[in-house]
């Protein structure tokens, strides 16, 4: 849970600076953007992932807000870039 809490911490603070630099001298790369996008996945399914275990067996029953937000985590990678395309993209900025 620790790691989560830092990572999503560090992810506000890079989204923070990233949102400053836009309409600067210095725009934010698509590297930068795309390491962004593929943490935020990340920390969806994480998040998720935890609360549903926290939750205990009720966190399971399709009528929770749980059980809601563990089904939008694991639907998120259909409507938007994977975290392999993700990757995958990063891989060809380097």
């Amino acid at each position: 849970m620790e790691s989560i809490a830092g990572k999503l911490v560090c992810a506000e603070m890079t989204l923070a600076g990233l949102a400053a630099a836009i309409g600067g001298p210095v725009q934010p790369t698509k590297r930068k953007l795309l390491e962004l996008r593929l943490t935020a996945a990340e920390l969806s399914s994480a998040s998720a992932d935890l609360e549903i275990r926290t939750a205990g067996g009720k966190g399971y029953a399709s009528r929770t807000g749980a059980n809601r937000r563990y089904r939008e985590a694991a639907f998120i990678p259909v409507q938007s870039p994977s975290e392999a395309q993700l990757r995958w993209e990063l891989a060809r900025c380097a």
